[in-house]
This record gives C-alpha cells, structure tokens and sequence, in this order.
C-alpha cells in the first residue's frame, strides 16, 4: 500500500499564493496522514509566512545539487523532479508539484503500487507531475535510471521525453493509470477557462493550474466556490468520489 504521505519540493526563486493554497488544500482534502514539502531554497513574503503557519505542515530545508551527470542543469524543474524521484524511491507516498489545488481524498488511490495521471493517450504520455508509489518500487527506480540521459543537447526537450519514458516504462510493470480528469481537468490550452468558462471537475480529486495563473484570477473562476471553502478550512468536500480508472499496465 502507498503510504498516505505527501511530498512536496521547492527550489524556486518565489514562494507564491498558489503554492500556499496547494498546500491548505492538500491538507483538508487530500486525507493526507503526512505533508513534507523539501525546500532547495528559501522563500519569503507573505505567502510564504502564511504557509509556514499551517498547523501539521514538515519542513524539510534540504540542498538540491545542480549537477547531474557532470553537467550543470539550469532548468530547476529537471532537477526537482529527479530529486523527488529518490524521495518517493526511498519512503513511499504521493509525490507532487507546488501548483494543484487537492479537491477530494487519495486513499482510494492508496492499494494500488504505482499511481499516475494520464497526460496524453493519443500521444502515449503520462505525466510525473503528481504520482504516488509504494516504497522501493521497482517502475520509480527505471524512471529515475533515465535520467542519465539528460544533457546540455537533451534539457530542453526533457519533459517531452520524459513523458513518453513513462509510458514505455510503464508496459514494462504494474503501473494504475488515472482518468485525464481525475487529476487534469483543465487543459492548458483552454483560454476560456480563466475567462469564467465552467470547466467540469465532479470527477476530479485534483485540480493542476497550468501558466503561472494566479490565485486572484482562480477566484473568479469555477473554482472560486472551492478556493473560499478550502481558504475558510472547511471540509465538507473531502469525500472519496470513485473516478474509475482508465487502465492497468500489466
């Protein structure tokens, strides 16, 4: 069983109001037993403080080398994700980026040894940007076995990779592979959606906020009703509601 913790990292320049809100939200929905967030670096403002007072919240002031296979990596978000990688290795649990809004409980997604969203079943991506795994499990170790590909010549193209490395990887072992909505129910390309354009997310225990869209802009979309329920602590919503599942890797 995946163990019901959560984990964050940050190695970014600005600790933002959504980071805040992703953290709040993970904590009275997600039925989460633990949140660590790793922080590479150190934030400030209010946000940060405001974050750092969310009773039950680990912090974990950590150092995230830069090098990766004798090169100097300068896209952070490479380096986060390896390094997230050896932490769910490690320990077990769900590991997740900073820019969700957590909408209803995991545990159902706990029995399962691996975890993943879907990104893109035409183009065979899933996406490593929130997965759970129970500890030492053998479809994290591979994940993490390619990144000694990453380069100078193959940085700026690694997410792309990366994701249909998933894929593959994925055909190789036990791997539960979530409904799209389950955990992106907005796709980034859809403009309207900060314009006020309801976006369907009954079926959704997440919620993943694409191009540095604020917290202020959210509030004035779909979402807004659940940012002020989470922003107000209230748990009402934080009920298991059964997405399915897509499919199995076997």
């Amino acid at each position: 069983m995946i163990p019901f913790t959560f984990h964050f990292l940050f190695n970014d320049d600005v600790w933002t109001e959504l980071n805040t809100l992703c953290l709040k939200s993970c904590k009275i929905k997600s039925g989460a037993e633990r949140i660590i967030v790793y922080c590479g670096t150190a934030g400030s403002g209010p946000a940060w403080d405001e974050a750092h007072n969310i009773p039950g919240i680990e912090w974990n002031h950590s150092h995230f080398p830069c090098t990766l296979n004798g090169h100097i990596v300068s896209d952070r978000t490479i380096m986060r994700h390896y390094h997230g990688l050896y932490i769910l290795y490690l320990f077990g649990g769900f590991l997740a980026d900073l820019n969700f809004i957590f909408l209803r409980s995991f545990e159902e997604f706990r029995h399962n040894p691996v975890t993943i969203g879907l990104s893109c079943k035409a183009k065979k991506k899933l996406s490593n940007d929130l997965i759970g795994a129970e500890p030492e499990n053998p479809f994290i170790k591979d994940l993490i076995e390619t990144y000694k590909d990453v380069n100078p010549a193959t940085e700026e193209n690694w997410f792309k990779a990366s994701a249909n490395d998933s894929w593959m990887l994925g055909l190789q072992h036990t791997v539960t592979v979530l409904p799209r909505p389950t955990l992106f129910p907005w796709c980034s390309s859809n403009r309207q959606f900060v314009q006020g354009k309801p976006v369907l997310f009954k079926k959704s225990h997440a919620f993943r906020i694409w191009n540095n869209v604020d917290v202020a802009t959210l509030r004035k979309t779909c979402l807004g009703p659940t940012i002020a329920e989470i922003e107000s602590g209230q748990t009402s919503s934080n009920v298991s509601v059964k997405s399915g599942l897509l499919f199995t890797f076997d």
